[in-house]
């Protein structure tokens, strides 16, 4: 199985941004009811979340899947539920209400739509190698967390699912580092600031290369 290569899970915070969604009162009434009187802090929160998209990523590995397959709203919901669902009620549940982030993240109602349209456009971007192979895929990965797919999650979900369209289109298993040389090689902050960085310029300009050299672990 492909080696899952993550960040350490972000800590809730009350102004959430790129990478973090706030966690409120509302929202911990959304945690599956076992875990609603068990669950206190923040870190008791990411050790479980922890476990649970290891046991999701590592099912979704197993699964052998050629991109049309996997580029399916399906597949989307069916791994994120997998990642999340001893956790979150919503698992798996694409969201259909808004959000107040400071990121542009798609309105309750375009989310589906959305998803179908990036779906679609990553097969022709394969079909007609529109772009470098390590280029399609991140550019999902940007489409995925910027359209916020999810309620929550949507950074590590699409991380790990691009990881898998990596290797359905003949990438090596561990082509995506995700910072985690940066990690080792800066500090977990810087490499963080980075990647988030990496997002907003792609969002701004439409210059991908950041992100790509973020993915790729390249330092230069």
């Amino acid at each position: 199985m492909a080696q899952i290569r993550e960040f350490p899970l972000p800590t809730p915070s009350i102004n959430p941004s790129y990478g973090i969604t706030a966690m409120n009162e509302e929202d911990r009434h959304h945690l599956v009811p076992k875990l609603r009187r068990i669950v206190k802090t923040a870190k008791q929160l990411n050790k479980l979340e922890a476990a649970n998209i290891y046991k999701g990523a590592a099912l979704l590995f197993r699964e052998n899947l050629a991109p049309q397959e996997l580029l399916t709203l399906d597949w989307v919901s069916k791994s994120h539920e997998w990642m999340y669902k001893d956790v979150w009620q919503w698992a798996g549940q694409i969201r259909n209400r808004d959000l107040d982030m400071p990121i542009s993240a798609s309105l309750g109602y375009m989310v589906r739509q959305e998803i179908k349209d990036m779906l679609d456009d990553a097969l022709t971007q394969i079909e007609y190698s529109s772009y470098p192979e390590e280029e399609i895929c991140v550019r999902l990965h940007h489409r995925m967390v910027k359209t916020h797919c999810f309620i929550n999650g949507n950074g590590r979900h699409s991380r790990i699912f691009v990881n898998k369209l990596a290797g359905s289109i003949g990438l090596a298993d561990d082509t995506f580092d995700w910072g985690q040389n940066l990690i080792r090689s800066k500090t977990e902050a810087r490499a963080k600031e980075l990647y988030i960085e990496s997002l907003r310029i792609a969002d701004d300009t439409g210059d991908y290369e950041p992100l790509i050299k973020v993915a790729l672990g390249d330092l230069s």
